[in-house]
């Protein structure tokens, strides 16, 4: 899930794609690669920083000599936003199983634990 405030990169892209109106246009090509661009730097990169985040909830870690990571000082609108970017990432899968119709009928009767 990405987040930004208006006056971040992310947002100035935003505003430019919609401000060309036309998908055809130059002005709306040119933001839509780099959006791809940065969603595809951010799937790359979303593993290794949810794996981080979690070390850091819990483990009691040095940050520096004079310094420790202590996980009870994690602000919970922190906590609550990591979770949902989780779960929003997860939840088109699942749905797609949940509700996965005749794309592969062997398939389809496996998940759902009906004999072939």
């Amino acid at each position: 899930m990405i987040t930004h405030d208006d006056k971040s990169g992310l947002a100035k892209l935003l505003r430019k794609r919609a401000a060309a109106a036309n998908p055809q246009s130059q002005g709306w090509k040119e933001a839509e690669a780099e959006l791809a661009k940065l969603d595809q730097l951010l799937q790359r990169r979303t593993p290794a920083d949810r794996h981080n985040q979690r070390a850091a909830a819990l483990y009691v870690d040095p940050r520096s000599e004079h310094q420790w990571n202590r996980p009870a000082e994690i602000a919970q609108l922190v906590a609550h936003q990591f979770i949902q970017a989780a779960t929003n990432d997860y939840v088109g899968e699942r749905d797609r199983r949940i509700n996965m119709r005749g794309g592969d009928p062997p398939l389809t009767k496996t998940l759902s634990g009906k004999k072939a």
